[in-house]
């Protein structure tokens, strides 16, 4: 991947979770904020051809670690589980060449990826007094549809967003990787 692809990432990045941190803070849905890391990271695991995502992915959920209440470690390994799965289902068992149909099936595995590694990592800590908060399974499955559907709603504006490295790509070095 090319250099200015990764700028590109990084600033749509801070970009989306600005969006996420300002804007939709007014807009709750049923108590629950969209994801929107977690949709720029669906799209880097099914999109890119090398392993820059797994590197995103961790930073992308370590910004997400010092933003909430959860136990460092646990969106940032939450992201790197989750797009190392999407990777492999998406070379491995479904062939994904830019088809709709499958992109709620990927955004549910990521979503489900992430909650069960949050839930894992937060109850360890928490059993060991490492922890401030402990994140009830019921908890976290009664925002889980209500979050999926949110990001559901932006998935298709996020993916938008996520071309644009790629035009800054073939723009700034005529080829891209």
């Amino acid at each position: 991947m090319g250099m200015y692809k990764n700028i590109g990432y990084l600033f749509l990045a801070f970009l989306l979770y600005a969006l996420n941190a300002g804007f939709f803070r007014n807009f709750e849905f049923f108590g629950v904020l969209p994801n929107l890391l977690l949709l720029l990271l669906v799209y880097t695991a099914l999109e890119d051809e090398d392993y820059f995502f797994l590197g995103f992915g961790f930073f992308t959920g370590l910004v997400l670690d010092f933003a909430t209440q959860v136990f460092v470690g646990s969106f940032a390994l939450g992201f790197l589980f989750a797009a190392l799965l999407l990777r492999q289902i998406s070379q491995n068992i479904i062939s994904l060449e830019r088809n709709w149909k499958f992109l709620p099936l990927m955004l549910g595995v990521a979503q489900l990826v992430v909650y069960a590694w949050i839930f894992f990592l937060n109850g360890l800590a928490h059993r060991f007094g490492h922890a401030q908060v402990f994140f009830e399974a019921k908890y976290l499955l009664n925002r889980f549809g209500w979050e999926f559907l949110y990001n559901l709603a932006l998935m298709y504006p996020v993916w938008k967003l996520a071309e644009i490295p790629k035009v800054l790509q073939v723009k700034f070095s005529g080829r891209i990787k």
